[in-house]
């Protein structure tokens, strides 16, 4: 087995190379229970989403021929599923982790380029004879960032999808990494309203509806409510962290970091790990956190890996007011909102504290009612 760890990697491919803590039978989930729809998955950053997204890249993609990275991984017991899914559909995969700015045209500026970038990676499109001229020419004048109005840009999913679907004759998958970060962006800076409607008509017209896919799969922190941001979207399914499903597959369980301290000789206890780094409920699962883990089997130091990783502008900004804070001594009593809108964090101290569940900072327990409880013994906070 590979001792080498995938620190900061989220290239699956890239990833065979290092210790894999195989999770490829979120495939088998996918396709037994959410084909058709558009599938939402919530989890806090670092939690493994861009990674699951490049597994599902290379497994689906026509394009690609990632059979060979699957045979040793749990899914090869699938064989109907193979044959039936791995390298057989055309993929469409946007990263928006990097889409964020200083104001509201910085970001839309970058989702453009990002857009632009993704349509160049299908230049075979121009020369495509089954194309009509006026779609080589949207193509044409998204990969070169011609179009003269920002607001066009906001069907360039849709029609991609549409153009692939002509191409090749077969639905879509249709991946978008880390949607709510233009968003959270645009709030720490004061801009939220002003890049909500293109983002909000961007993501509608590539989901609501789209019959040139046929599963689309997106991850983030925050579930922005369908109000702001994903109004008639009515097949949307939500895979949040109160959700049974899929629990498993992202963090790690604890027969999973039982099985890496076995492998790297960890000289800590495994109470000693779970209060660093575990107690995470994630639906019916107990999760413990893989950033913070790995690193954890690279050095053997337990240490605060996880509150380091990000910038948290926005967590100094929700916990500025420490008055908000002033009852949280072990434990407190409030109402989870898993569908929020930025604008809730103002008026809603309730909607704080969703937020911070989603976001990891705080563990979630059911026991008559929800109660949080201040995660790593408030070392984040105090680290703020």
């Amino acid at each position: 087995m590979n001792n080498r760890l995938p620190i900061g990697i989220d290239d699956f491919a890239i990833a065979q190379n290092y210790y894999y803590v195989d999770k490829t039978l979120f495939i088998k989930d996918l396709v037994e229970s959410h084909l058709g729809k558009s599938v939402l998955i919530t989890r806090p950053r670092r939690f493994g989403k861009s990674l699951t997204l490049s597994m599902l890249e290379h497994f689906f993609d026509i394009s690609k021929s990632g059979a060979s990275l699957f045979k040793d991984k749990k899914i090869a017991a699938y064989k109907d599923i193979c044959s039936q899914y791995a390298s057989s559909y055309p993929v469409v995969r946007l990263n928006m982790k990097n889409i964020n700015g200083g104001s509201a045209k910085e970001i839309i500026d970058k989702a453009i380029d990002s857009i632009s970038s993704l349509y160049r990676d299908y230049s075979f499109l121009q020369d495509d004879a089954s194309l009509f001229d006026v779609e080589k020419k949207y193509y044409l004048d998204v990969a070169n960032k011609r179009l003269e109005n920002v607001y066009e840009y906001q069907s360039s999913l849709l029609k991609l999808t549409a153009f692939l679907k002509t191409h090749y004759g077969k639905k879509v998958l249709l991946l978008i990494d880390e949607y709510d970060t233009p968003l959270e962006s645009a709030f720490e800076n004061g801009s939220y309203q002003e890049c909500i409607g293109f983002f909000k008509e961007l993501f509608s017209q590539a989901l609501k509806g789209n019959q040139n896919v046929f599963l689309s799969i997106i991850t983030g922190v925050l579930q922005i409510s369908k109000e702001s941001l994903f109004s008639g979207l009515n097949n949307l399914e939500v895979l949040s962290v109160i959700d049974d499903a899929a629990a498993e597959y992202f963090g790690f369980t604890e027969a999973e970091v039982i099985e890496m301290m076995n492998q790297f000789n960890i000289d800590k206890t495994l109470d000693e790990i779970r209060d660093w780094y575990g107690g995470y409920h994630y639906g019916d699962k107990e999760m413990y956190n893989p950033w913070s883990i790995i690193n954890l089997m690279g050095n053997g130091a337990i240490r605060q890996y996880w509150v380091n990783t990000g910038t948290n502008l926005l967590l100094q900004k929700l916990v500025s007011n420490e008055t908000v804070f002033d009852s949280v001594n072990g434990e407190r009593e409030v109402k989870i909102n898993t569908s929020l809108s930025y604008l809730d964090f103002a008026s809603d101290e309730n909607a704080v504290f969703s937020y911070l569940i989603q976001a990891g900072y705080f563990d979630l327990v059911i026991i008559c009612g929800l109660k949080f409880l201040p995660w790593m013994k408030q070392k984040t906070l105090q680290k703020m």
